[in-house]
C-alpha cells in the first residue's frame, strides 16, 4: 500500500514539464492479475541470474517524474543524418531475424537506424544554443515520418514474431531488446516536440509491450540460457523504456535486475570475456545515464571487489591492452573474430564512451576512459554510433567530448 500511495503521489504532484505531451497525464493498461514471469538464467562463469519477461500488473500509473531526455548542448559536428525520405514508412516485417549486414530493408535494424538518423535531426535542434528556422524545420519533418513510421509499425504489429535463423548469429530477442531500447529515445524525441496525443501513444505502447514480451526469449523449446549481453540489454531496455513510456513499475524492475546482476559480477568480468564485456557495457553505461538523470546513482553500484564506476575503468584499461587486435564474441561463436577499437557498428564498437564522459568526466575512473577515447580516435575518424546502444551516442552525447 504504502509503495502505491507514493507512486501515486508522484503521479499528481510532480511538475509536469512545459510542453510535455497529454499522454504524462496518466493513461492505462488493461486490468488483469500480475503475469511477469523470471527465468534463471546460467552462462560460462555467471550463475544464477534472475531475467523477468515484464507484463503489466493491472492499471498502469504513469509517474511523469521519469525522465529520459537530456541531449548534450553542442552535439557532435558530423554526427550521421539521414534524407527526409527513408527506405519505407510502412509495410514493415512482423518477423524479426537476428542481426545481419546489409539490413533488411524492412527488417528491425534498418526500421531502427534510419529512425535513429532522424532523431538526429531533433537531437541537434534541441541540443542547439541556437533553435533557428532552419532547424525548426528540419526537426518538425523528422518528427511527422518518426511519428508516421512508428504508428505505421504499431498498425501492423511489425516485429512482434520471432525466428531463429540457423545463418545468422545473433538472437531475433536480442535484436527486439534493441529496437525496445532505440523506440524509448525516438518517444522521447518525439515527445520532446509535444507530438504525440494520449490515443497515439496508446497505441505505440500497446506494440511496444508485445516486443517486451519477446526480449528475453530463447530458440530453445526447453529454455536455453542467455548469454551476458541478451541479459544485461533486458534490464537496460526495461529501463529506458520504462523511463519513456512513465511506466515505474517497468523502470523500477529494471533497476532492480541490473543491480542484482552486478552485484555478483567481479569488476574484470562483468562479461565473459572482454569483447563480451564490451558488449556488456553497451547496455549498462547507457541503462546507468537513465538512472542518473532519475537521481539513482548507478555508478555506485557495488560489484563483488569494487564499484561499475571501477568495472568501466578495468574495462576500458582491457580494451587499450587489446589495442587493435581482434577477437571472438562469445555469445555467437560463429561470428568472426573483429576489434572493438571503433566507434561504429552493431555490437562490436565503443559507441558507449560519449554517454560515460557525458556524465563521469570528472571521476578518477573516467582517466582510462579518455585514454581510450583518444586511442580510438586515432584509428577511427568517424562519429560514434552504436545500434546496440540504443541512439547515436555521437549526436546525443557529443558535446561532452568535442
Amino acid at each position: 500500500m504504502i509503495k502505491l500511495f507514493l507512486v501515486l503521489f508522484f503521479t499528481f504532484t510532480a511538475n509536469n514539464p512545459a510542453g510535455a505531451a497529454n499522454w504524462n497525464q496518466g493513461s492505462s493498461s488493461e486490468n488483469g492479475p500480475k503475469m511477469t514471469s523470471t527465468r534463471v538464467h546460467s552462462y560460462g562463469s555467471i550463475k544464477g541470474v534472475d531475467v523477468s519477461t515484464y507484463v503489466a500488473s493491472g492499471k498502469i500509473i504513469r509517474d511523469t517524474s521519469l525522465k529520459i531526455w537530456s541531449p548534450n548542448t553542442g552535439t557532435d559536428k558530423i554526427c550521421l543524418k539521414s534524407s527526409y525520405n527513408p527506405h519505407k514508412k510502412s509495410g514493415f516485417d512482423k518477423i524479426i531475424y537476428g542481426y545481419q549486414w546489409p539490413n533488411l530493408l524492412g527488417g528491425a535494424s534498418k526500421f531502427n537506424s534510419e529512425n535513429l538518423k532522424m532523431l538526429n535531426f531533433i537531437v541537434e535542434f534541441q541540443a542547439s544554443a541556437k533553435k533557428n528556422d532552419s532547424l525548426k524545420s528540419k526537426a518538425d519533418i523528422a518528427t511527422k515520418l518518426l511519428k508516421k513510421r512508428l504508428l505505421n509499425a504499431a498498425e501492423e504489429d511489425a516485429f512482434t514474431s520471432l525466428k531463429w535463423d540457423k545463418k545468422i548469429g545473433s538472437s531475433p530477442a536480442f535484436v527486439t531488446a534493441v529496437t525496445v531500447k532505440a523506440n524509448a529515445f525516438v518517444i522521447a524525441g518525439l515527445e520532446s516536440m509535444d507530438a504525440l496525443s494520449e490515443k497515439e501513444f496508446q497505441k505505440i505502447d500497446t506494440w511496444i509491450q508485445k516486443l517486451i514480451k519477446n526480449m528475453a526469449k530463447t530458440k530453445c523449446s526447453n529454455g536455453c540460457d542467455l548469454s551476458p549481453d541478451s541479459m544485461v540489454s533486458v534490464f537496460s531496455a526495461n529501463i529506458l523504456y520504462g523511463a519513456a513510456s512513465k511506466n515505474r513499475e517497468l523502470f523500477d524492475l529494471g533497476q532492480k535486475e541490473l543491480e542484482s546482476y552486478l552485484k555478483n559480477r567481479e569488476t574484470s568480468a562483468i562479461g565473459y570475456k572482454v569483447r563480451n564485456d564490451n558488449e556488456v557495457m553497451h547496455h549498462a553505461v547507457i541503462a546507468a545515464e537513465v538512472l542518473q538523470l532519475n537521481g539513482i546513482d548507478a555508478y555506485k553500484f557495488q560489484l563483488k571487489d569494487g564499484s561499475f564506476d571501477d568495472a568501466v575503468s578495468y574495462h576500458a584499461q582491457n580494451v587499450l591492452k587489446l589495442g587493435l587486435a581482434k577477437t571472438k564474441t562469445m555469445g555467437d561463436k560463429r561470428d568472426e573474430a573483429r576489434s572493438i577499437m571503433r566507434k561504429q557498428g552493431f555490437g562490436t564498437h565503443l559507441a558507449w564512451i560519449p554517454v560515460y564522459l557525458s556524465r563521469q568526466n570528472q571521476s578518477p575512473a573516467a582517466i582510462d576512459v579518455q585514454k581510450l577515447h583518444a586511442a580510438v580516435r586515432k584509428v577511427d575518424p568517424k562519429s560514434y554510433f552504436g545500434l546496440q546502444v540504443g541512439l547515436h551516442t555521437g549526436c546525443y552525447f557529443g558535446g561532452s567530448i568535442n
